[in-house]
């Protein structure tokens, strides 16, 4: 099996990295080829999975104040940038909210699968919206589209995508984007984040009992075999999650069910019965931990909202 052109030699040596570690790992935006953002999206609507019914609520009844407390300068257009934006719906509740003054959206993801679709749909919804999409991923420096830089930027990360990375890498991330979507004006950033902290309630929406959790996960196996010519056997592995209450984070691993080895672009990678591949985790970021990772990348807090139960912020950044 050869080589597919997607992958790319960055990319396989990231694979190969993360395999050969002590602790092995795997990118967890391999997650998300078309069958993974597929999957992903039925995650999302399981009675477990409390994340998106609490977030999506919440922007619903919130997100004419989240704009209204973006400041506003007359005679500049605002553009919505959505970073990891696997569809649209989110993004339309701010851009549809009352006195929203969007007039541009940029939806920026590492599937390609996904943004012809939100154009094509966009176009017919919101003609008044111009829309581009780029294909990226946002954890590295971007280049946003030149004709952006003449409008007020408002970046946005819904979901708990921001979770998905180690606090060092979240300031990387929002230094990255301070640059990016400084143009005319100084940026704002609507970004939210998962605060359960409580294992009984975490752990399930991770584990759901239909099984599509754990398809979710075995999937990234699939994606490399096709990658990087691997024969990985997806029988071969089981699932585990894990809450480290001192980091704060869902750790997710598949899990080696024998000794086993298994040919990786070129590579032989062994494992041992029981080891297993970290492929995901899930920090649970509480309010004044996440300003304070927002403090050293030179935000500050312009707004803040939550559900009644504490489970999901938004939090309004603005760069100093």
């Amino acid at each position: 099996m050869s080589h597919s052109p997607e992958a790319d030699a960055g990319l396989l040596n990231e694979i190969l990295l993360g395999l050969t570690s002590e602790q092995k790992t795997l990118p967890s935006k391999l997650l998300y080829d078309a069958a993974g953002s597929e999957l992903f999206q039925r995650i999302t609507q399981l009675p477990e999975y409390y994340l998106t019914r609490t977030e999506k609520k919440l922007l619903g009844e919130r997100a004419a104040d989240i704009v209204a407390s973006v400041p506003f300068e007359p005679g500049r257009g605002r553009a919505l940038v959505e970073f990891g934006a696997s569809d649209e719906s989110k993004a339309v509740s701010l851009l549809d909210a009352a006195e929203s003054h969007f007039s541009a959206y940029l939806a920026i993801d590492i599937s390609p699968s996904v943004l012809g679709p939100i154009r094509t749909r966009m176009q017919v919804t919101h003609p008044q919206i111009k829309v581009e999409t780029l294909l990226a991923d946002f954890l590295q420096p971007l280049a946003i589209p030149g004709t952006f830089n003449e409008m007020h930027m408002v970046g946005f990360l819904p979901g708990s995508t921001v979770g998905q990375f180690s606090p060092a890498t979240v300031v990387k991330f929002l230094e990255n984007v301070r640059r990016a979507l400084t143009g005319a004006a100084q940026p704002a950033f609507v970004i939210g984040t998962d605060q359960c902290r409580d294992a009984a309630r975490l752990l399930p929406a991770y584990e759901d009992s239909a099984g599509i959790s754990r398809a979710f996960n075995l999937n990234i196996l699939s994606h490399i075999n096709r990658l990087a010519g691997c024969d990985l056997d997806l029988n071969s592995f089981g699932r585990k999650v894990v809450w480290d209450p001192r980091e704060e984070r869902v750790e997710m691993y598949l899990e080696s069910r024998s000794v086993q080895c298994a040919r990786i672009a070129g590579h032989s990678i062994r494992f041992a019965e029981g080891e297993t591949i970290r492929t995901g985790i899930s920090y649970k970021y509480g309010k004044e931990r996440f300003l304070s990772i927002a403090a050293a990348a030179g935000w500050g807090s312009a707004g803040f909202w939550q559900d009644s139960e504490k489970l999901f912020g938004i939090h309004l950044l603005q760069a100093r």
